[in-house]
């Protein structure tokens, strides 16, 4: 009875197999048995990381897997046999950009062999000197200088057409020269000029007032052709007041 009840509580009424046909270290019959069978190396097994998914590995499954061939750069072997070969063309036009799109004499590539031959210095990138303020440099290496003089006569006014005392050009480089009361130029004073008329290339403006006609005798013409005749006929006690009646 006594050796009966021991094998009982073992084996489970003898459903469990002997350690010696267990995998060695594998615990089984709820921790009460370790198992002992070497599988023929020491009872080295692998991890299932460096078993190829889904091939059994002692007591688990290996799940380590590999990468398409198209995503293995072109020509690489791998696999167990080197039975794969990569087929990712990382120099393919998908990945680059030609090499009219990349900057003459830049080399690109997994391995540099391509260089690049657009010229950012032609006329289709680069203003010409002539629309480049004067002096400054540009292009790719700084080999072309503007020549635009923004203070050329094209781009400024003299400075006798300048109002006398007032500065101007890009560096302040000049003063104008414009009395528009006298001198050379012979402009009349603001006050013999008709009201709000600009003249001397608008350095001043007139202040003469003409009166209405309704405060001009009647019948006399004024203005620069006559063109206002007096509408007033004394009748009134005030000019302007026309239809009074006192």
């Amino acid at each position: 009875m006594a050796l009966s009840g021991v094998f009982g509580n073992v084996f489970g009424d003898g459903d469990h197999a002997p350690t010696s046909q267990v995998v060695d270290g594998v615990s089984y019959n709820n921790g009460n048995l370790v198992g002992t069978y070497d599988t023929g190396g020491g009872g080295i097994i692998p991890s299932e990381n460096d078993v190829r998914l889904g091939v059994s590995v002692g007591a688990t499954t290996g799940n380590l897997r590999l990468p398409a061939v198209g995503d293995v750069r072109l020509g690489t072997v791998y696999d167990s046999s080197d039975t794969l070969t990569g087929t990712l063309d990382v120099d393919g036009e998908a990945n680059y950009p030609t090499e009219p799109q990349v900057q003459s004499g830049i080399t690109y590539g997994s391995s540099s062999q391509f260089t690049g031959s657009l010229d950012v210095d032609t006329a289709a990138n680069l203003p010409e000197v002539a629309e480049v303020l004067l002096g400054v440099t540009y292009g790719s290496s700084s080999q072309l200088t503007g020549t635009l003089d923004v203070d050329d006569s094209a781009n400024l006014p003299t400075e006798q057409q300048v109002a006398e005392g007032v500065t101007y050009g890009s560096q302040l480089q000049f003063t104008g020269t414009l009395d528009p009361g006298a001198g050379a130029t012979d402009y009349p004073a603001e006050v013999d000029v008709r009201f709000d008329t600009d003249y001397a290339f608008g350095a001043s403006t007139g202040l003469l007032v003409s009166p209405d006609p309704g405060d001009v005798r009647l019948g006399v013409s004024y203005g620069s052709n006559g063109e206002y005749v007096g509408t007033w006929d004394g009748s009134t006690v005030l000019p302007g007041d026309e239809g009074w009646i006192g």
